[in-house]
């Protein structure tokens, strides 16, 4: 068996994807060609193996944002020919392609053209929807999502990542031959012991903080994570008057890249009790880093309401709970006193740190919650879900 795992984006930030390479590599047997851009260094399982090919785009050059009109549909075009190029010459028949949705321009049509061409089988994974992603303002979001909703349900099969978006592309985009995926911590999230969480904190320099109470967060410093939210709630947990004395020390790590980090840096407050820093992990260190904290936070907002946050994944499969912004479909992951806590508003999010941090028991109940929901692996749910789908499609 051969397929294609297609992101038009940054593979090595693309751990779902990844995660599906590794496990076609691995369950199926498969030789597995991953179509992507070249970023951040894959996970040891993908630059390791002997079946997985990565083949990467060339990059459309950078232009300047404010003549997007004139260049975005060159853009367009060079993906849209690179592609077939290399679909359609480069690269030998498939049997089954797996595209992520977002982006969805041009590779849902380019996609579905080849595999008609080549006689395979296209499965889009629905991360999200890719018009929801564009301001709401833009002249093009209606025409994008006019080319997603026409181009999407002609798929082979969809897998998507949580049951309100199962129900969503049942109703409202008339596709039947989906199945929920979920995402779930690889092996290489797991709990860990005193030394290893030392080790880490020595390979980031952070052992000043190795008594703290340490709290992360990871980002993209995009517009769609706030931020600057859970750095207000910091500051008013510090500039309480009793925090010295009632609140024990807290670490917050913010991990990531992103366009706003540097906006972010030059932000940061000068605090009394506790501490923020910016940190940057590798991928082979990311891990360990997550299982170092005592809780984790997420701050995404989904723009379409259904998609779920892969890092709350990542801190579940590191044994660590999570406080989570609130919206539809965050309930199927983060469960109000099993898993985790659910915030709105800054002062929600302060005072549930000011319980962290005052209260040694609090979050006792919510680790034994995450521990159960880990017992479920990626490699377990994905064996249970996709080989028997793969076998009717062929």
């Amino acid at each position: 068996m051969r397929a294609w795992v297609v992101v038009l984006g940054d593979f090595g930030r693309s751990p779902r994807m990844q995660n599906h390479a590794v496990s076609l590599s691995t369950s199926l047997d498969a030789d597995v060609t991953v179509i992507a851009y070249k970023g951040a260094t894959p996970i040891p399982a993908i630059t390791e193996s002997s079946r997985i090919h990565l083949h990467y785009l060339r990059p459309f050059p950078a232009l300047p944002r404010a003549l997007f009109l004139f260049w975005a549909p060159i853009k367009v075009l060079f993906l849209l020919l690179q592609l077939l190029w290399t679909c359609l010459v480069v690269l030998p028949v498939p049997t089954f392609v797996f595209l992520q949705n977002p982006p969805a321009l041009p590779t849902l049509f380019v996609l579905r053209f080849v595999t008609l061409l080549r006689e395979a089988q296209l499965i889009v994974d629905w991360h999200n929807y890719a018009y929801t992603l564009m301001p709401a303002k833009s002249p093009f979001r209606w025409l994008a999502e006019k080319y997603e909703r026409l181009m999407g349900p002609l798929a082979d099969w969809h897998f998507c990542v949580s049951r309100a978006m199962r129900d969503d592309l049942l109703k409202n985009w008339g596709i039947e031959d989906v199945a929920v995926l979920y995402d779930r911590p690889t092996s290489a999230f797991h709990p860990i012991g005193d030394v290893e969480r030392m080790e880490v904190l020595e390979a980031m320099d952070l052992t000043e903080f190795a008594q703290a109470t340490i709290i992360g967060t990871a980002t993209s410093f995009t517009d769609d994570e706030d931020i600057q939210s859970l750095i207000r709630a910091i500051q008013m947990l510090d500039s309480l008057p009793d925090a010295a004395e009632k609140q024990k020390r807290a670490l917050f790590i913010i991990s990531g890249q992103g366009p706003n980090r540097e906006s972010v840096r030059k932000a940061l407050p000068t605090l009394k009790h506790h501490a923020i820093r910016l940190v940057w992990a590798p991928s082979h260190l990311y891990p360990s880093l997550v299982a170092s904290t005592h809780c984790g936070i997420s701050l995404h907002t989904s723009s379409s309401g259904v998609d779920l946050p892969m890092k709350v994944v990542d801190y579940f499969g590191a044994g660590v709970p999570v406080l989570a912004t609130d919206f539809e479909a965050i309930g199927e992951l983060v469960v109000e006193g099993k898993t985790g806590y659910l915030f709105h508003t800054d002062i929600e999010l302060m005072r549930l740190l000011q319980e962290i941090l005052s209260d040694d028991t609090f979050l006792d109940e919510v680790r034994d919650g995450v521990a159960a929901w880990r017992q479920q692996s990626w490699e377990s749910h994905w064996e249970h879900t996709v080989p028997s789908i793969l076998v009717q499609l062929e």
